[in-house]
C-alpha cells in the first residue's frame, strides 16, 4: 500500500538519500518532502484525467454576477485541479474560482485533489516518485545533470501511466439519449460528457 513517505522514500532513494520515517523527521529530506510533496502531486493530477481523481459537479451559481459581460458566475469547488468538460455550450470561461457564463445552469468534470495515496494507480506512483526526485534533485544532490536525468525518467513515467489509465473503461461517445435528458433539464451527471472540453449543451439549454 503505497503512502506520502513511501513515495517520499522511492524518490530520495533513487537520488542515493538516507530514507524518512515521518515528514515531520529533523531531517533536511523529511523537510524537503514536506514542503513540496502536496504541489508535486498536484502537479501530476493535473497532467491527465486520471479515472481515479474525476469529479462530478453542479455549480452553485453565485449570487453576485461578474463584471465582465458575463451574466452569471459559478463556483468551482476548491477540490477541483482542472476543469475538462463544462456541459454548457461554447460560450464559457474559467476566471479565478468561478465559472463565467450567459447559462442558467452549469455542470462540469474536472480532475480533483486526491489526498490518499491508496487510490493512486501503481504506475501513477512510479510517475509521482520519478517527479518528486526530479523536483529534489538539485537542493540533495546539486546535481543539474541528475535533476535533468530525472525529470526524463518522470516523462518516461508518466506516458506509460497515461497510456495504461486510458485503457480503462469505454472512449467517452455522446450518447443520443443522454443528450436529449441534458438538453432536457434531465440529471446532467448520467452519462458521458460531450465531446471536446467546454463543448456541449447546458441544462435546459
Amino acid at each position: 500500500m503505497a503512502s506520502e513517505v513511501s513515495i517520499c522514500n522511492q524518490a530520495i532513494s533513487w537520488l542515493g538519500a538516507t530514507p524518512i520515517a515521518s515528514l515531520d523527521d529533523d531531517t533536511t529530506e523529511a523537510r524537503l518532502c514536506k514542503a513540496n510533496y502536496a504541489q508535486v502531486r498536484d502537479a501530476v493530477l493535473e497532467e491527465h484525467d486520471w479515472t481515479f481523481a474525476i469529479g462530478r459537479f453542479d455549480l452553485p451559481k453565485n449570487a453576485v454576477g461578474p463584471t465582465n459581460g458575463y451574466g452569471n458566475g459559478f463556483q468551482i469547488p476548491s477540490s477541483v485541479l482542472r476543469v475538462l468538460d463544462v456541459n454548457c455550450g461554447e460560450d464559457w470561461r474559467v476566471e479565478g474560482q468561478d465559472i463565467v457564463t450567459n447559462e442558467a445552469a452549469v455542470s462540469i468534470r474536472a480532475v480533483v485533489r486526491v489526498d490518499d495515496p491508496n487510490r493512486f494507480s501503481s504506475l501513477f506512483v512510479q510517475a509521482l516518485a520519478a517527479r518528486l526526485a526530479a523536483d529534489l534533485a538539485i537542493s540533495i544532490t546539486q546535481s543539474r545533470e541528475l535533476q535533468k536525468q530525472h525529470y526524463q525518467i518522470y516523462l518516461d513515467k508518466l506516458a506509460a501511466a497515461v497510456a495504461n489509465d486510458g485503457m480503462q473503461g469505454k472512449s467517452r461517445q455522446v450518447t443520443a439519449s443522454w443528450l436529449r435528458n441534458s438538453r432536457a433539464g434531465g440529471t446532467a451527471l448520467a452519462g458521458p460528457t460531450v465531446g471536446l472540453p467546454g463543448r456541449g449543451g447546458c441544462p435546459g439549454g
